[in-house]
């Protein structure tokens, strides 16, 4: 069986990075590598986090891997057919995998795939009622990938079948327009004219209406870069 087993076949029990490719004709065993890399996941993240910021597929980027070459050139050499069930270990695996090919487009493909998406937005700082009091809820950081450093980085990769392969870019910070000091402010200027409540005049009548109210009938937005309260008729309504 060893001496006749066919040349242009992958042995019985071959992977490739991981694949199981025995038993088939090179061609085909080629074909089933390349495609797997084309499937391969590639993850981008921001300063090392555990989570991706973005995920795709190497063929989202026009990036392959050719394992044509590695497996034809791997032999079952006649000596080795006359090792008794050498058929069986021989030729597991077929070494590391070649560098990853990139198309004329790849740039055009990672700024389409990878840069656009790339970004988290920043959290504006806004107010929260609560009771009779207003309370900041604070700001948060955004941030974008560095476009140059993340072309780099993919053209750096050395993807492996068993692992999605992640490249890590330093995050450019994103500013919120509304910071916290911009809420504080707010919130310090409403308490200073509604802290008493205000007396709402009807016809003859005039009513008085506590803070705490007032402020239930608050919505908080942000608009030209400043947080502003206004008025949500709805709830003003009942009055």
């Amino acid at each position: 069986m060893q001496l006749a087993y066919p040349n242009d076949k992958t042995l019985p029990f071959a992977h490739i990075d991981g694949l199981a490719i025995g038993g088939m004709t090179k061609d085909a065993a080629a074909k089933k590598a390349n495609q797997a890399y084309n499937d391969h996941t590639l993850n981008a993240a921001m300063n090392n986090s555990d989570k991706p910021t973005v995920s795709i597929k190497l063929r989202d980027i026009a990036a392959s891997v050719d394992n044509s070459q590695r497996i034809k050139q791997y032999d079952y050499h006649w000596y080795l057919r006359l090792v008794p069930t050498s058929l069986f270990w021989h030729g597991l695996n077929y070494g590391a995998p070649p560098a990853p090919k990139f198309a004329s487009h790849t740039d055009a493909a990672i700024n389409e795939k990878i840069v656009a998406h790339c970004q988290v937005t920043p959290t504006n700082a806004t107010l929260k009622v609560k009771g009779a009091q207003l309370e900041v809820q604070k700001s948060q950081l955004g941030g974008k990938c560095d476009e140059a450093k993340i072309k780099q980085s993919v053209r750096n990769i050395k993807p492996k079948l068993q692992q999605p392969t992640t490249v890590n870019v330093n995050k450019i910070d994103i500013k919120p327009a509304v910071s916290d000091d911009k809420a504080k402010l707010l919130a310090q200027k409403l308490t200073k004219h509604l802290t008493n409540g205000v007396q709402i005049k009807a016809k003859d009548k005039t009513i008085a209406v506590d803070a705490q109210t007032v402020y239930s009938w608050l919505d908080f937005v942000a608009k030209d870069k400043e947080l502003v309260a206004i008025l949500n008729t709805e709830r003003t309504s009942k009055w």
